[in-house]
């Protein structure tokens, strides 16, 4: 397996995620959240209730990054209980009263929670930090109340990349070392589900372009919202590969034009695909 570098200004902890905990990173992330509530209409998605300001509940934001999810949903709902965690602090500068986070990490079953304790669960775009999708959804179980409870997870469909993409071979090196899947399958993510006791009550696809190449008005101001904020992770993402593959600043420079002209010239489109996961014991 191959383990993270990690510059001296960061945190010492070692992950196979690949893209740096960064002040940068964490804005893009906050901006990605704003992005996915312009695309599905609102911070809940549509297969969860609109809930009243009074109702009381238990929620866990699974790999909460900034925060801001989590926080949102904190002063949405004030009289629920909201909690997080991720591999880093998460500090906020205007954090809810009902929200707490702490340091953990999901590929480290059992994480700090008890059994049985949560309303819903919120899970989003884990697919660079998880290597083993059915222990995965065996933990998120445990930690769901049986039969009222839910699960929610969020991934991005993310098609295969062209091969003229001159860094196709780097990123399929380090899937193939750490074992994390960048090419989510639907069907094998219910798979998984499934085969660790969870019950699939709802499933859905938000489909969004990257770019400015939509005529229909608002999947073109998406689409521009979108390319933003998948554009910046996408280069984090190759900006750790080449530091931990030790690619020089000519290749790495090549690359990054290859990852503009990529962009620009292919009319990428990725879906949010959405499971609405219950524990029927």
């Amino acid at each position: 397996m191959m383990t993270e570098q990690i510059p001296n200004s960061q945190s010492t902890r070692k992950s196979h995620y690949p893209i740096y905990h960064t002040e940068s990173e964490m804005d893009r992330l906050t901006f990605q959240n704003s992005v996915y509530t312009e695309l599905v209409g609102d911070r809940f998605l549509p297969s969860i209730e609109h809930f009243s300001i009074d109702t009381t509940l238990r929620i866990l934001d699974v790999g909460s990054g900034p925060g801001t999810w989590a926080n949102d949903i904190g002063f949405i709902l004030p009289k629920s209980s909201i909690y997080g965690f991720d591999l880093f602090p998460i500090s906020l500068p205007y954090q809810a009263r009902n929200v707490q986070f702490r340091v953990a990490d999901v590929e480290r079953p059992p994480l700090p929670y008890d059994s049985s304790s949560f309303d819903i669960i919120h899970a989003r775009n884990m697919f660079l930090a998880i290597t083993d999708w059915e222990r995965y959804f065996r933990e998120l179980k445990r930690l769901v109340i049986p039969e009222t409870g839910s699960i929610h997870v969020v991934e991005t469909i993310i098609p295969p990349i062209d091969s003229k993409f001159d860094m196709t071979h780097i990123i399929q090196r380090y899937l193939t070392l750490s074992g994390v899947s960048f090419f989510i399958n639907p069907d094998n993510l219910e798979e998984c589900a499934r085969k660790a006791g969870l019950t699939i009550t709802d499933r859905r696809e938000y489909p969004f372009a990257i770019g400015n190449w939509p005529e229909d008005p608002r999947e073109k101001r998406v689409g521009v919202l979108a390319k933003s904020a998948f554009a910046e992770g996408f280069e984090s993402f190759l900006s750790y590969l080449a530091e931990s593959f030790r690619v020089s600043e000519e290749e790495r420079n090549r690359y990054f034009k290859s990852l503009e002209e990529y962009i620009e010239t292919s009319r990428i489109s990725l879906k949010l695909y959405s499971l609405v996961l219950k524990r029927i014991d």
